[in-house]
């Protein structure tokens, strides 16, 4: 597949660890895998994963699941890091969040505020 480097992709829920939250998002390169240090699993029961990244604008198309405190699963865009899905989504500060309709996927908000594109948002709401 020619994967020369890997970013590290953590579960968006409250359960998620600290160790795992602040790897969310980093990128290394293929040479510096290691488990438990720049690569899952980072701890027993370790729900992290890692992805292919390839530094060109696929890197993050689509959306990446959540679980809200209920349980149920909605959707973020691709590039939402954890620290970004807590500050939204566990904290309340939905300032800035870039979404497509006021459907299920996030709540309250109504309109894309995209600071790049507005209105070129592409997430979409839970398949149920």
């Amino acid at each position: 597949m020619g994967v020369e480097q890997y970013r590290i992709l953590a579960t968006l829920d409250s359960y998620t660890s600290e160790i795992c939250q602040e790897m969310d998002g980093k990128v290394y390169p293929m040479k510096d895998y290691e488990p438990g240090v720049s690569a899952p699993p980072f701890h027993c029961w370790c729900r992290t994963t890692t992805v292919p990244h390839f530094g060109d604008e696929f890197d993050f198309v689509g959306e990446r699941a959540a679980r809200g405190e209920d349980g149920k699963t909605y959707y973020v865009p691709a590039d939402m890091k954890y620290e970004d899905w807590k500050k939204a989504f566990v904290e309340g500060d939905k300032s800035g969040l870039c979404v497509s309709s006021g459907s299920a996927t996030i709540g309250s908000i109504q309109t894309c505020s995209c600071p790049v594109s507005p209105g070129s948002c592409t997430a979409q709401p839970p398949i149920h």
